[in-house]
């Protein structure tokens, strides 16, 4: 069982005697390997009655994939929302890379519908109109049970907020008129149904339908991005302008935040962690890809990315990383001095509940292009001076001037001579600004603190106690 890794905003915290827990495994929801050619693209089930918009259901596949997939052998099985039985329809024919194919199911309704009289395979199976479960297999034996978990699954859609089985979370309620489509016109693949797909109206494709090319897509480590498709706010780089860093033994973490300028909304931080605490250790440098299989219980190097957080510590909206690249250059494994050096690339994050250690139901996610990561710590010596250092809670907001190092000891900038004070005071009581001050400076109580690197003077009125303590008590779980 590894240690409770919280993000890096409470690192600080932790080494000043805050109270230790632990963080057990929480239990993963179903998860096929994501499939990197033919996936189910989109359902409707809503055939059958004079409101449809068409005649019959349908099951629609595409290829994402760069080489021709045979569908020989290979079958769609449906399930009920709820059920434990699946009617199978068997395939034949071939889908061509960044090609669709359109099956056309059961459930003919009025004549006064659309027909969806063009199609590339056949079914009789008619589908529930607001939920239920369908399964593309490498074979035509029958699943069995509500959720199962053969390796001959090759893509899995749970649709409707009531059915008991799906990839990652199911997706919205569908209806006569609205059918799920995967997002990226069918490109857009992180094994979580809820992210890939969205509820509209049905856009039946065949083969003859124009090629989409998967690999033009922006793309976060094999998972394809559609700005505007799959739901997702894009962040071209990283606006930092304040960052800290440090590392918590008792944890076996170090790590560094980059923050952005406080606005209306609030400030954000983006976070980038190392974690030793698994045999073998973590061995840096390390080149690490964000997985979707993963939690943050698991992960060895973590992303977490903080929106609209006040100076209570309460952010609005908060995201884990399930794709793209991570490459930690530097990670020191040292509380007194040291530094966190590593770039993020084509990031993707989606909502997280922290207390849970999962997905949340919203799906909504967030790409990063880039950001880089280089910040330093020093808490024995050359703490909170110059003009930057001490914070407003550790010596005034700007900490003195730069050639007092932040005035006297007494409000935490130390003297001149000791160059913002010694350890046990520099920075003042409560650690300056978010992370004790920038430009190297503060701790909390008489412990060692993480240092920062050079940052806007509006920063520096953030109190780093209170945020603290709120985002870790947030964050906490005994299990």
């Amino acid at each position: 069982m590894r240690q409770l890794s919280v993000p890096v905003l409470a690192l600080v915290l932790l080494s000043c005697g805050v109270e230790q827990s632990t963080k057990a495994p929480y239990p993963s929801r179903v998860r096929q390997a994501l499939s990197n050619d033919l996936v189910i693209s989109e359902v409707y089930g809503g055939g059958g009655s004079s409101s449809s918009a068409y005649r019959y259901d349908f099951i629609e596949l595409f290829n994402r994939g760069s080489a021709p997939v045979n569908l020989s052998g290979k079958s769609l099985q449906y399930g009920s929302a709820t059920g434990t039985n699946w009617v199978v329809t068997t395939l034949t024919g071939m889908v061509e890379p960044g090609r669709y194919f359109l099956v056309r199911m059961g459930s003919p309704g009025p004549s006064s519908t659309p027909n969806l009289s063009v199609f590339d395979g056949e079914g009789t199976t008619s589908l529930a109109a607001t939920g239920g479960k369908v399964a593309l297999v490498s074979n035509t034996t029958p699943l069995s049970g509500a959720c199962p978990t053969s390796a001959n699954i090759i893509d899995l859609v749970g649709y409707g907020t009531s059915t008991n089985c799906s990839e990652g979370m199911s997706t919205g309620n569908t209806s006569a008129s609205s059918s799920v489509r995967r997002g990226g016109n069918g490109c857009f693949e992180t094994d979580n149904n809820r992210a890939d797909f969205t509820v509209g109206t049905p856009t039946p494709k065949t083969a003859s339908a124009a090629m989409v090319n998967c690999a033009n897509m922006p793309n976060d480590g094999g998972v394809v991005i559609m700005p505007g498709d799959g739901g997702c706010l894009v962040i071209s780089s990283w606006p930092t302008v304040d960052s800290s860093a440090g590392y918590q033994p008792a944890n076996d973490i170090a790590g560094a935040q980059l923050y952005t300028a406080d606005t209306d909304a609030g400030f954000d931080i983006l976070s980038l962690e190392a974690y030793f605490g698994f045999t073998p250790p973590l061995s840096i440098p390390a080149n690490y890809a964000f997985t979707p299989g993963e939690t943050y219980g698991s992960c060895e190097v973590c992303g977490v990315l903080s929106l609209q957080c006040d100076d209570t510590g309460t952010c609005a909206k908060e995201y884990f990383a399930v794709g793209g690249t991570a490459n930690v250059t530097t990670a020191t494994k040292d509380e007194g001095a040291g530094r966190f050096e590593g770039t993020m690339s084509n990031v993707r994050f989606i909502a997280w509940d922290f207390m849970a250690d999962e997905a949340l139901p919203s799906g909504e996610c967030v790409v990063l292009s880039n950001a880089t990561f280089s910040v330093a710590w020093d808490t024995d010596a050359g703490m909170g001076g110059g003009a930057a250092g001490g914070g407003s809670a550790g010596g005034g907001r700007a900490g003195g001037t730069a050639n007092t190092g932040g005035g006297s000891s007494s409000t935490g900038g130390g003297t001149a001579s000791t160059g913002g004070g010694a350890a046990s005071t520099g920075g003042g009581a409560a650690g300056g600004s978010r992370a004790g001050g920038t430009a190297g400076g503060g701790n909390l109580t008489t412990k060692k603190a993480c240092g920062c690197s050079t940052g806007s003077e509006a920063l520096l009125a953030q109190a780093i106690a209170g945020l603290l303590v709120l985002r870790f008590t947030r964050r906490r779980r005994n299990r």
